[in-house]
């Protein structure tokens, strides 16, 4: 990899580096029935992947802390995350182990349905960490809620959080969507060390341990300084140091939501770096968002500027001149 410029930031991103093998089918079979896709597809994805590949994107040299196999593929992303600007050097191969495999089904509506095996993701140990999270203080942390899913990878996240803490990293929680009591209970408690949170709108209410929405969103922002719900297609809204605001998605034809979460944060954690305020980030972020689905896969084949640039100024959406300026910037 060439060497990183000099006014690129350093973002630590812990998370999974992952083979996806997409199939495109017109619905779901039911249990023991057969289907067959009319389009498929191979590459590499994963929540770390993705949010690096957007990082890299968005000006930003992405250091990732994961775990692939010692096998063809964990070589192939390496690779490829490199050549894409990523820094890959503390990436542990993990003997014995396969790269994180996820087969995902998208039906008609974009919708992605996705069944995995960790694999090498969740053998990631605290020792990758012995250096500390970089040669010098990061300008941020963005951890994958899969990274508090299974030990020795949780320990690793844990220990990531604790060395953000003692050198005042701003820290981004990135959760997937559906989380287990188990996860919420985890999460819950890791709660005081992140600085932004980024959760679906169906986890607001167990993970807050509240059953109305309101009260347990008020809860959440009162453990983390800012809070942000993701609606899917209706857009996000956020609750934190600068109020309350909310955000709609542009209008997309949505073809695959692969990614979408992980462009959404990549965008957000990239703005608010550059200095917009939650509004102006939460229109870049959301502008992210919706281009991951306009085409088939994640990985390199998520958005970069451009493509969220051309959203936002297509069909006459009212635009802020902070985002629109910041990201034509980043255009040339």
């Amino acid at each position: 990899m060439e060497a990183r410029p000099p006014d690129r930031p350093v973002v630590c991103v812990l998370g999974d580096i992952a083979v996806d093998v997409r199939l495109s089918l017109p619905a779901l079979p039911r249990h023991g029935e057969d289907a067959f896709a009319s389009d498929s597809g191979t590459g590499v994805g994963g929540c770390g992947a993705n949010v690096s590949i957007c990082l890299a994107r968005l000006g930003i040299t992405p250091r990732i802390f994961a775990g692939v196999g010692d096998d063809l593929w964990g070589q192939e992303a390496l690779a490829l995350l490199s050549a894409l600007g990523a820094d890959v050097s503390v990436v542990t191969v993990v003997p014995g182990r396969g790269t994180h495999l996820t087969v995902i089904v998208v039906t008609p509506d974009g919708e992605r349905t996705m069944l995995g095996h960790r694999a090498a993701s969740s053998h990631l140990g605290p020792d990758v960490l012995a250096d500390g999270l970089a040669p010098a203080v990061p300008a941020g942390l963005v951890v994958s809620g899969y990274a508090l899913a299974d030990d020795p990878q949780r320990a690793t996240a844990l220990r990531a959080l604790d060395l953000a803490a003692r050198d005042g990293v701003p820290v981004t929680l990135d959760l997937p969507g559906r989380l287990s009591s188990a996860m919420c209970d985890i999460t819950r408690d890791v709660l005081p060390q992140v600085g932004l949170l980024i959760v679906a709108e169906d986890d607001v209410c167990p993970l807050g341990g509240r059953r109305d929405p309101e009260a347990a969103l008020a809860f959440l922002a009162d453990q983390v300084a800012d809070v942000v719900v993701t609606q899917g297609a209706d857009g996000c809204r956020y609750l934190g140091r600068d109020g309350f605001h909310r955000a709609s998605f542009p209008p997309v034809r949505a073809h695959d939501s692969t990614g979408a979460g992980d462009a959404f944060a990549a965008g957000l954690v990239a703005a608010r770096l550059a200095g917009l305020g939650i509004g102006e980030a939460l229109e870049v972020s959301s502008a992210f968002g919706a281009a991951a689905t306009v085409r088939p896969g994640a990985g390199d084949a998520l958005p970069g500027p451009p493509d969220a640039l051309t959203l936002l100024l297509d069909g006459g959406n009212t635009v802020s001149a902070a985002a629109s300026s910041w990201l034509s910037r980043l255009c040339h």
